[in-house]
């Protein structure tokens, strides 16, 4: 982990089901190192519901109903899809609207 300025942390890319522990070493002005913190674990859910790593990176368009996204994932590990939903935002004027999905995760119709 690289020196942050602060009182808080944000770790990415950590395996599910695992669990963390963490201490912290401080500075003072005068660059004086202080001893360890007391010690706190942490354990990470067993999925991503809600990654932060996925992202919609290609969107691919051909005849009538020939159409197909890519998900780049970069969670570092493999991301169940069935709980994800995609909705689209369209222009109307000078507004947006979000219609209704046409399904969610794979080989799942609504």
């Amino acid at each position: 982990m690289e020196l942050q300025k602060g009182n808080s942390f944000s770790a990415d890319h950590l395996t599910p089901s695992t669990t963390y522990t963490y201490t912290v070493k401080a500075y003072d002005n005068g660059y004086l190192l202080s001893a360890d913190s007391n010690t706190v674990s942490a354990t990470t859910l067993a999925t991503d519901i809600y990654s932060k790593d996925l992202m919609v990176t290609k969107y691919l368009e051909g005849s009538a109903n020939n159409k197909a996204i890519e998900i780049t994932n970069k969670t570092g590990h493999s991301v169940n899809l069935s709980d994800y939903r995609l909705s689209i935002q369209f222009p109307s004027g000078s507004n947006y609207y979000f219609p209704a999905p046409f399904g969610t995760g794979r080989n799942r119709t609504e």
